[in-house]
């Protein structure tokens, strides 16, 4: 039954509802229907415009194919998510998701670009910054 447990007490867990398989696992209910995607007037411009305002905090310049793909993968999580039943405000929650995926590609990108640049001498970079 369960490893390292005794079956006895395996047994009381399932009995008392103790134990439920797979709590930790997300399972949205995929209906059909556009869910919380009716909320918002047009998807691909608001995930768009989220994109690009992140990636100017970030100060990375945003060239078409990045701001591309970052859009067809924030298009993608909204609507996997789109009958979440936890979910009050949906333009709120998908603003929020849309920041932390981009950031974590901002932060990607950077640590990418960090390990590209080849180490300088801190003379060379004040040169380069000045």
């Amino acid at each position: 039954m369960a490893q390292g447990m005794p079956e006895s007490s395996a047994y009381h867990a399932l009995q008392r509802g103790w134990y439920c398989p797979g709590y930790n696992q997300r399972d949205y209910p995929q209906l059909d229907g556009p869910g919380g995607f009716a909320h918002l007037e047009t998807p691909e411009r608001f995930v768009r415009a989220y994109v690009l305002r992140t990636l100017a905090q970030w100060e990375i310049v945003p060239s078409p194919e990045l701001v591309e793909d970052l859009t067809q993968d924030g298009l993608l999580a909204c609507w996997t998510r789109r009958h979440a039943p936890h979910i009050q405000n949906f333009p709120r929650y998908y603003a929020a998701m849309l920041r932390g995926l981009v950031t974590q590609a901002c932060k990607r990108l950077l640590r990418e670009q960090a390990q590209l640049v080849p180490l300088q001498d801190k003379e060379a970079r004040r040169a380069v910054r000045h």
